[in-house]
């Protein structure tokens, strides 16, 4: 009966996050990063509901390791371990997805308006290093398109690396508990590969030409399956 009312109040908080708005924290995560990005820009989430989630899949306690729907450790702890971001977590895998655009603007000094979507996918693995301080890196693909009927632009794919990613949680320093560890502010260093240049974005050739770019992007993150489940 217990286990039916933890899996009923997961099911619920997993469905007020789709529906809630993403918000800041979304948007400081990567439009930071892009806008610093030479070229078009700066990006805006496109899809609020979706934009700048991270969700667990693997999580760790040593050798223990479980998919993110996992009841327990096999030492016990905590209910629903990688879900409620457990303090007995050691090392985790995670996908972090975003849709973004720049909506109309002048792109490359251009007298028309026109607007440049952005679609992200990483995968991002981090090693717990303290209940407060998480460091890893992550690997991933950004791909932009034309923002209408794709007749300006055909697509543009590039990798990126992450070296550096981390994820601090000032609160947990004071006290444990789901809102000190549904509050976290994240930190990547991240290198975009690729050239960038005006004519590729579907501008004039010879305006604008930027080779790969290394970029900082900070964000304040809120998870709400660890403030509504823990």
């Amino acid at each position: 009966m217990v286990r039916a009312r933890t899996l009923a109040r997961v099911l619920a908080v997993v469905a007020m996050a789709l529906m809630w708005p993403a918000g800041a924290s979304a948007e400081s995560d990567v439009i930071s990063w892009l806008d610093s990005l030479s070229g078009p820009g700066p990006f805006y989430v496109r899809i609020p509901s979706i934009s700048g989630q991270d969700q667990k899949l693997i999580c760790a306690a040593k050798k223990d390791i479980h998919p993110f729907w996992a009841d327990q450790f096999e030492n016990g702890g905590d209910r629903w371990p990688c879900l409620t971001n457990s303090n007995e977590i050691k090392w985790y895998l995670s996908v972090h997805v975003d849709f973004l655009t720049t909506y109309d603007q002048n792109q490359f000094n251009e007298a028309t308006k026109r607007s440049v979507n952005a679609q992200v996918l990483e995968a991002v693995w981090r090693w717990r290093l303290d209940k407060s301080f998480d460091a890893g890196l992550a690997v991933g693909w950004t791909g932009f398109t034309d923002g209408r009927d794709q007749s300006t632009f055909s697509r543009v794919n590039r990798f990126t690396l992450t070296p550096v990613t981390i994820m601090l949680r000032p609160g947990e320093w004071f006290k444990d508990n789901r809102w000190t560890r549904a509050v976290a502010l994240r930190f990547n260093e991240a290198i975009l590969f690729g050239d960038v240049t005006s004519a590729g974005f579907g501008g004039a050739p010879g305006v604008f030409s930027r080779g790969t770019e290394l970029n900082g992007r900070w964000a304040l993150t809120f998870d709400w399956l660890v403030a509504g489940i823990h």
